[in-house]
């Protein structure tokens, strides 16, 4: 509904200018009321973003509107994403279809309204409307598990009373501004998920919406208490997803912020559970970044070998719950547990010398190496991992080695470098004699020394860069 009534509004503003008619009886599919009192939007959003669709989408005039606002949150900005999308392209079907932007507009519209079926059902109350909500999901129409949660703590709330509904309304959009803020909006569903590992038990996603009603089918009052939590809950979560320093700094400090945002270079989402009981028991802050960078040691050196990364989720979902229970004077215990499953030097340093890198560990490797060779900043965001030996080769001959070698070592840790993506695209396939020039001009410090201290590039060259990176590593994480 939401995707047809903004396409409808692409379709009127398409045809403002050549075909007001039409333009106008595109408009009433936006508005209802005609033969009311007064006109009325058809389509009613979430309140988190129901201003928004209204002022840009179904407001009348939205020019003055659309100027102030391209959109600040990620729902926002999907919203005018998928309006340019469809103005954009009712002008190139209508040329790809040799008919003007108004004959094809018409077109659409009838075909449209000649296909197209709404159907509407119409319940006695709140808790009927919650009811077939549910009933949708089990016609194996699929919702995310925040959908389906909210639309049971409405329920639950609705049958109780409406105050009380009006108090999860409230709360629910407290969670959704918590998890908006920051520069990465998160997933509902993500941090529910955690949430639950983090308080009550190991489950996926899949099984997550079962769990939490089962959990709570005959605990009225306890629910209700979830719900308040999750929204307290929600606050600190952001504040690891985005590094968030506390105001007092009582536990997330300058550098503890620089630690979570390693993490979330790393992509390390298991450890999140934990996190969030430390946060939420308030340990120490020597304690919380040194927990924050064994788990970070150990990210980076399971990384490098082929072990399984998952081995370590249950460890950080049990010691979540444990520490709730007994608070700061279990985490060494934590620590020791976590510290088990790194991996010594000299399984790391015989598979990085004989097998390719995931080039998410790379760029994190190269820029906290690069970082060590310079004193300013460098937003590891911001830089593409370039192979000096290139994946696909102009010309083998030119790196004089076979096919076969060329595969086993392009991957490899010692022949990737860090430069911006203006250089990346214009080093692409070239020779390492073509390739060394351009790598010279890089700002990357590690990038361009390395092209000036190298005359030719193979295997030699490439395997001494490893074992240089790999010691570098295992020093810097020890």
């Amino acid at each position: 509904m939401t995707t047809l009534t903004i396409l409808l509004r692409a379709m009127h503003d398409s045809l403002l200018k050549k075909d007001s008619h039409t333009a106008g009886s595109i408009f009433e599919h936006l508005i209802g009321g005609l033969y009311e009192n007064r006109p009325f939007e058809r389509l009613i959003l979430g309140e988190d973003v129901a201003e928004f669709f209204r002022k840009y989408i179904q407001d009348e005039k939205p020019e003055n509107f659309r100027q102030l606002r391209r959109g600040k949150r990620k729902v926002e900005r999907r919203i005018v994403s998928a309006y340019q999308y469809f103005l954009k392209m009712i002008g190139e079907e209508a040329k790809n279809r040799k008919m003007s932007v108004s004959d094809f507009v018409n077109f659409l519209f009838t075909r449209l309204k000649q296909r197209l079926i709404a159907v509407r059902i119409k319940v006695e109350s709140d808790a009927d409307a919650y009811a077939i909500f549910e009933t949708i999901n089990s016609k194996k129409v699929e919702l995310s598990v925040s959908e389906l949660l909210k639309n049971y703590i409405f329920l639950q709330s609705y049958k109780v009373g409406t105050t009380i509904l009006a108090d999860a309304r409230k709360k629910w959009q407290e969670i959704s501004d918590n998890l908006s803020q920051g520069e990465e909006e998160i997933e509902p569903s993500q941090f529910i998920r955690h949430y639950w590992i983090s308080n009550v038990d190991s489950v996926s996603e899949k099984n997550l919406y079962r769990a939490i009603k089962n959990h709570y089918k005959d605990k009225k009052k306890e629910f209700r208490e979830f719900s308040s939590h999750l929204t307290n809950e929600s606050s600190l979560y952001a504040k690891l997803i985005n590094s968030i320093k506390d105001i007092n700094e009582e536990t997330i400090d300058d550098e503890a912020s620089g630690l979570l945002e390693q993490i979330k270079v790393l992509r390390v989402k298991q450890c999140y559970p934990l996190l969030l009981s430390a946060i939420s028991v308030e340990i120490p802050k020597g304690q919380f970044k040194a927990l924050l960078r064994a788990i970070i040691r150990v990210s980076i050196l399971r990384g490098l070998t082929d072990r399984n990364p998952n081995e370590l989720e249950d460890i950080y979902a049990k010691n979540a719950r444990l520490l709730r229970k007994k608070k700061s004077e279990n985490i060494e215990n934590i620590l020791k547990e976590i510290m088990r499953f790194s991996i010594n030097e000299d399984e790391i340093n015989r598979y990085v010398l004989d097998n390719d890198i995931s080039e998410q560990l790379a760029r994190f490797i190269l820029s906290q190496y690069e970082l060590s060779q310079r004193s300013n900043e460098i937003r590891i965001g911001k830089v593409s991992i370039e192979h000096i030996m290139p994946r696909t080769p102009e010309n083998i001959k030119d790196w004089n080695m076979s096919s076969e070698k060329h595969e086993h070592l392009v991957g490899q840790l010692g022949n990737l470098t860090l430069v911006s993506t203006r250089l990346n695209q214009r080093a692409s396939n070239r020779s390492f004699s073509e390739k060394i020039k351009i790598l010279k001009k890089s700002e990357i410090k590690s990038t361009s020394e390395l092209a000036r201290l190298h005359e030719k590039w193979g295997e030699k060259e490439i395997k001494e860069r490893t074992s240089k990176l790999i010691e570098f590593t295992l020093k810097n994480w020890k």
